[in-house]
Parts: C-alpha cells; sequence; structure tokens
C-alpha cells in the first residue's frame, strides 16, 4: 500500500473512526498517541499520521482546526507567511474531523525545545495577530531539515 492508495481510499470511503479505517479503507494503523481530543495513529511503512476523534469535543477541535487550515490557504499573504509552520495535509475531512497529514518526529518536553517551541509560537501568533493559543511543546514536531512545524491548529 501507498501514500497516494491510502489518501484514495480515505476520500471513496470518508471513514469517521478507526474501525471503519480498518475494515471499509483497509488500512493497518499503529497506536501513536492522544491528546484531549483526537487519537493518532501511523500506517506501517508510510511516513503518514492518521488523526481521528476521540469524542464530540475532539471532533469538533478537528473541525475548527480544518477551518483555519482551509481559510489560510485561501489567503495567499498568509500562507506564504505561514508555510513554513504548517504540516503537509493528505486528507481533512470536515464533516468527521479524521485527517491524514504527513508524519514528524515528536519533541520532547526539554527546556531547550520549550524556549524554541516558544520563539515559533510567537512568530506564528505576529504573522496571524493572535494572542495567546495552545502552543504546548506536544503541539509541535520537526522536520526533516529540522525547522519546526505545528501539529494542532485546533485551538487558534
Amino acid at each position: 500500500m501507498n501514500l497516494k492508495n491510502v489518501i484514495k481510499q480515505f476520500e471513496y470511503y470518508r471513514p469517521t473512526s478507526e474501525k471503519q479505517v480498518l475494515l471499509k479503507c483497509e488500512v493497518p494503523l499503529e497506536y501513536l498517541a492522544s491528546g484531549a481530543f483526537r487519537n493518532v495513529y501511523t500506517v506501517p511503512g508510510l511516513p503518514i499520521v492518521v488523526k481521528i476523534p476521540s469524542n464530540p469535543g475532539g471532533r469538533r477541535h478537528a473541525q475548527e482546526e480544518i477551518r483555519f487550515i482551509k481559510d489560510l490557504m485561501k489567503n495567499t499573504l498568509m500562507r506564504e507567511r505561514m508555510q513554513r509552520y504548517l504540516p503537509v495535509t493528505y486528507y481533512m475531512n470536515l464533516k468527521s474531523g479524521v485527517s491524514v497529514a504527513h508524519k514528524y518526529s515528536m519533541l520532547r518536553d526539554t527546556s531547550n525545545n520549550e524556549r524554541m517551541t516558544q520563539k515559533v509560537a510567537q512568530k506564528v501568533s505576529d504573522i496571524l495577530e493572535i494572542g495567546e493559543w495552545d502552543s504546548h511543546v506536544y503541539n509541535f514536531g520537526r522536520d526533516e531539515r529540522g525547522r519546526v512545524v505545528v501539529l494542532d491548529f485546533g485551538c487558534m
């Protein structure tokens, strides 16, 4: 199974749960992590994560994130300014809140990472002209080039 096939399966079946991903899409999942709003899985052999809301609040959280990203992508200036901080997202379903994105290295909760993510959080806040947001170290990842990427835009 390759990335293109996985995305086609998600687009065709529009899964709303782990069970539907496994049974309808026939995409194997391995549990990676969870937060207050969703569970995150990897697909063995592929550099992607599948984010699935774990409760009604999680669906709303994911919907806010999807709306935020879609609105941001419509604004050429903002898209250009934010591009380096945005995760690569392959699939987003506004109704279910399920999404598929590139898998980034997780950051550990260390004082060095905390300082680094707070700098990035301030840059993002300045670009978007917003105040405080959920900029905890676990909402950031690192891409293959070592750059910090924001992984969760649900609280913007």
